[in-house]
């Protein structure tokens, strides 16, 4: 691409790739029924949110997915709390749990909610911004974060007790 307006489209049955300048946007094609995120965030309340180093949150998350969560789920635990968030995982395989905490600044009700480690991973490094405000509901409905660029959103998982 000589011309900096130069656009290269890639595409197969399951994948579309678009380069353009410094731009690489690549999707996936997943067959599935998804929600209607339209009318899902009509209901959305912001009254409720974290902010968090996502450096630091992201660190932590790679650290736990890679050492403690089973391959076939990666799912983490993280518990909200008044000052901190408290991220877990486990390996029941393995028979042992990796524990992380990070310093926060809460507005809302403490709360605990589970992810994919790489899921949540791929949220997070969607998002510019160094302390993002992620916004939380209760434990199954989507965790968001809205800036003037960006609206990114993930799903949790159902924790067992």
């Amino acid at each position: 691409m000589n011309n900096p307006e130069d656009i290269t489209l890639g595409f197969s049955n399951q994948n579309l790739k678009i380069l353009g300048g410094n731009t690489h946007i690549t999707t996936c094609l997943s067959n599935a029924t998804y929600v209607n995120y339209r009318a899902v965030l009509d209901t959305i309340t912001r009254d409720k949110h974290i902010k968090v180093n996502k450096k630091d949150f992201l660190q932590k998350i790679d650290r736990l997915s890679a050492i403690y969560s089973i391959m076939e789920s990666q799912t983490i635990r993280i518990e909200i709390a008044k000052e901190d968030i408290t991220i877990t995982a486990d390996n029941d395989f393995l028979n042992n749990k990796g524990k992380e905490v990070i310093p926060i600044e809460l507005q809302g009700q403490p709360m605990n909610i589970g992810f994919n480690g790489p899921i949540l991973k791929l949220l997070l490094n969607t998002i510019e911004e160094e302390d993002p405000q992620i916004y939380y509901q209760d434990p199954n409905k989507m965790i968001f974060v809205e800036t003037e660029k960006t609206f990114v959103s993930c799903m949790p998982f159902g924790l067992a007790n």
